[in-house]
């Protein structure tokens, strides 16, 4: 029955022509704010006509744990989003077309939001520009990055002084250490 629901939630993304999302298995409550998807992929190219870049990512598990009371009140908080066995490859293929844009009026979230904890692991990524010549391919692997709490007003803040975690970037090691405020 949940996998029905879920299929159904998921259904307006997959109407998309440029994104393609399956899963194998979900299991969660709407009740309460907890859904866990299992086999996920997200496949598609930018923009759906003439693309410019294509992307497939499979995610062995993605757990979403929303905090339904706050929700209710129309303030949108996750109290946990966790992400493990993400492999995957994007594919810029030409230079992008610029779009006219209306006034630049900069950075604008369309909605603010607050993550309570946030856990990555084993991720694999493998990033191609064909766009240039010779093409180019940078490989990108998180062992684990955890972090918490993670802000709308402060996320690229949040993210450079408050994760813990270790990697590497085309074979290059790096590890996150958070700083104690």
């Amino acid at each position: 029955f949940f996998d029905a629901i879920v299929t159904l939630v998921l259904g307006s993304a997959d109407d998309r022509d440029d994104l393609d999302v399956t899963f194998a298995e979900a299991e969660g409550s709407f009740i309460l704010g907890r859904i866990e998807l299992h086999a996920l992929t997200l496949a598609g190219t930018r923009p759906a006509q003439d693309p410019s870049a294509r992307f497939e990512v499979t995610i062995d598990s993605l757990v979403i744990d929303i905090d339904t009371a706050r929700l209710l009140a129309l303030d949108f908080a996750v109290e946990e989003i966790a992400v493990d066995g993400v492999h995957g490859r994007f594919d810029r293929l030409r230079v992008a077309t610029p779009q006219p844009r209306p006034e630049d009026r900069g950075l604008e979230l369309s909605r603010e939001f607050s993550v309570a904890r946030m856990h990555v692991g084993d991720v694999q990524l493998l990033l191609t520009d064909a766009a240039r010549s010779p093409a180019r391919e940078l490989s990108v692997s998180v062992d684990e990055l955890d972090l918490g709490p993670l802000h709308s007003e402060s996320a690229l803040f949040d993210v450079l002084y408050r994760a813990r975690g270790r990697g590497a970037i085309q074979g290059h090691p790096f590890v996150l250490t958070a700083e104690d405020h």
